[in-house]
């Protein structure tokens, strides 16, 4: 296996104990242990507090899959692989479904690995760039539909969108389904800020109910907010797939902790209530931002973002670019910001994530390091 080099990690690694102020995240703040378990019915704290900490089953405890498989109607939890969060899950299902020299396809700026894992398999790569139209990033639907070809083996979207909060309709969702059953090509959809949205109207089908060479990727770092539990799934109708994704998981990582697999069976079943929270305080942090954005106008264009809790704007002036932008920063005030070209596509931009509860003690310092330099 080879491991190929994560410009965002690094990025992240090296500039970690500079920071005072993580606004270039992609989740929301989470919640502590004590909150999450006050959320929690009397027979889920049973649970929790008698569990026992051996080995769990490598495909992930039975009750966990069985309440994932709730949210993709038509599947059940033979349905569900439970990973080591996102990367594991990738890593997983590339794996199982591409070979070298195989032709795959992925929509950019994208979340690193989406596309490198494929590059480290021997696949060659279509990257498909995204368009600014109208002030919004979208989907170039037309260049997208020209890239691909009855050789592609794979292809992946990751919507709604890290790094620019974009999203697509149901009409383009379901054009880029028949297009890959039109192919017989697997689609992989990272779906991993499904159900941050700012519209619940907006919220698109998961691919893996939908489509029969679909897989949908979920974690519970993201629309939960909780990265510290180290939990992600893949969901397949293809059992002969996820039985081959099965073999590679237990290589990988043997099983999750069981601990992991109750908090956040506990989490799922009370997505609400987390959700209401998450929502509340993305869409404080968002009317900051728009309320103060005028004046930097002349430094940076400003992409709104539709869902999840970041965005992608553009370096107009002031700065070389977005790495330029996100160093100087950096050192000026202790704000972390993650340069554009972590994400393939993107040096003028930078990401930006806007779901602490401290954005407001942050923003200002941004503002302030942007107005200095013009």
């Amino acid at each position: 296996m080879v491991f190929p080099d994560y410009k965002l990690a690094s990025y992240q690694m090296q500039t970690g104990h500079q920071t005072r102020f993580a606004m270039g995240g992609s989740a929301p703040a989470a919640m502590s242990l004590r909150q999450l378990l006050s959320l929690a019915s009397d027979e889920e704290m049973t649970m929790w507090d008698e569990f026992s900490l051996g080995y769990t089953p490598s495909q992930g405890s039975a009750d966990l899959r069985e309440v994932i498989a709730e949210m993709y109607p038509g599947l059940s939890a033979e349905n569900i692989l439970v990973t080591a969060g996102a990367l594991e899950a990738i890593t997983i299902a590339y794996h199982a479904v591409l070979n070298s020299a195989d032709r795959f396809q992925v929509v950019t700026p994208v979340f690193e690995p989406l596309a490198i894992v494929a590059e480290a398999i021997g696949a060659s790569v279509i990257k498909v760039p995204m368009s600014k139209l109208s002030g919004q990033w979208q989907m170039d639907m037309d260049s997208w539909i020209d890239q691909l070809l009855p050789k592609t083996r794979m292809v992946t979207i990751n919507f709604p969108h890290n790094p620019t909060g974009a999203m697509i309709s149901r009409l383009q969702q379901q054009s880029i389904i028949d297009h890959c059953r039109d192919f017989g090509c697997w689609l992989f959809s990272d779906e991993v800020f499904r159900g941050l949205e700012q519209n619940p109207e907006d919220r698109l089908p998961a691919v893996a109910s939908v489509y029969e060479k679909g897989i949908s990727l979920g974690v519970m770092s993201k629309a939960f907010g909780l990265g510290g539990l180290r939990v992600g799934w893949i969901a397949c109708q293809d059992k002969t797939v996820l039985a081959k994704m099965r073999e590679i998981k237990s290589f990988l990582s043997i099983c999750n902790g069981r601990a992991d697999e109750i908090l956040s069976l506990i989490a799922i079943r009370h997505a609400d209530e987390i959700q209401h929270i998450n929502h509340t305080l993305l869409s404080d942090n968002l009317a900051l931002i728009k309320k103060s954005i005028s004046p930097l106008a002349e430094n940076i264009q400003w992409y709104p973002p539709q869902a999840g809790c970041v965005a992608f704007p553009e370096v107009i002036s002031g700065y070389d670019d977005g790495r330029g932008l996100a160093e100087s920063l950096l050192q000026g005030t202790g704000v972390n910001v993650v340069p554009g070209d972590c994400f393939l596509q993107g040096e003028k931009h930078f990401r930006v994530g806007f779901g602490q509860r401290d954005f407001p003690q942050a923003w200002p310092l941004f503002e302030q390091e942007l107005l200095r330099s013009l």
